[in-house]
């Protein structure tokens, strides 16, 4: 059967050979290059045989059919890409859709979406004059920065003035995010318990437990888990916010 979000993280933590993911970073890469993205994570660029091309039809095939909920049809669907995603990468996506019968779609880069939002509920802000605005996007596996000056313009046939926003610049670091302070959570793990070799679904366990914690310290100052089975042992692992913010979280954006 077909598993998606916990379900299938939680079917990784016994058979991790089952599950992929991470497809945005690793589309249009072959195997051995997008091993390196994905292995660090105990993650895999296919799932049980099957290609993550055809797993990422299977997967927006479901995604949005929840989304549904059977009470109708998607007429038009936006992507939003990394800008320094090029074509092929795009089309990767877009020929997912055209898999179950969705023809009509397109897609914007990713700071214009947020331009285009931020312009719409700020545009008091600048009014009056222009205003420069850094934006730091925290993602799973990367960290992107932009800076975009907004500006009202008056139109030439109209005293109406419209927001208008100009990109100056672009950075994605691809060494960084969510999910690699996940990583640093597992490894500070193993080495407060003393941890050494660990299989896969082993890996996938330590990382789940690590991904919980920091969710619990993002509003809490302290968590607490169980680790089930690592080298045959029920461990039990707590951590404060002290411990994690500054030498694992800060780290992040160094």
């Amino acid at each position: 059967y077909l598993a998606f979000g916990d379900n299938a993280l939680r079917t990784m933590e016994t058979r991790p050979w089952m599950g992929c993911g991470f497809w945005p970073l690793i589309c249009n890469l072959n195997s051995d290059e997008a091993s390196k993205y994905t292995r660090p994570f105990g993650m895999n660029s296919s799932a049980s045989r099957v290609k993550y091309e055809d797993s990422l039809i299977l997967y927006l095939k479901k995604y949005i059919d929840s989304i549904l909920g059977g009470t109708g049809n998607i007429k038009d669907v936006c992507f939003v890409f990394p800008a320094s995603f090029i074509i092929p990468q795009r089309y990767i996506f877009e020929y997912a859709l055209k898999n179950f019968k969705i023809e009509k779609f397109h897609n914007i880069d990713d700071v214009d979406a947020v331009s285009y939002v931020y312009g719409i509920e700020n545009s008091e802000s600048f009014q009056k004059k222009s205003k420069t605005v850094l934006f730091i996007d925290v993602g799973g596996m990367s960290i992107k920065s932009y800076v975009v000056r907004f500006v009202r313009e008056k139109k030439s046939y109209s005293s109406l003035s419209v927001p208008k926003a100009f990109r100056y610049s672009y950075v994605i670091n691809r060494t960084e995010g969510g999910s690699h302070v996940t990583r640093r959570i597992v490894q500070h793990i193993r080495d407060r318990l003393d941890i050494k070799n660990i299989t896969d679904a082993e890996f996938r366990r330590l990382f789940r437990a690590a991904e919980k914690m920091k969710i619990d310290l993002s509003n809490q100052e302290t968590t607490f888990s169980v680790i089930e089975n690592i080298n045959g042992i029920d461990f039990q692992f707590s951590m404060n916010r002290i411990c994690y913010s500054i030498p694992i979280f800060l780290s992040c954006f160094d």
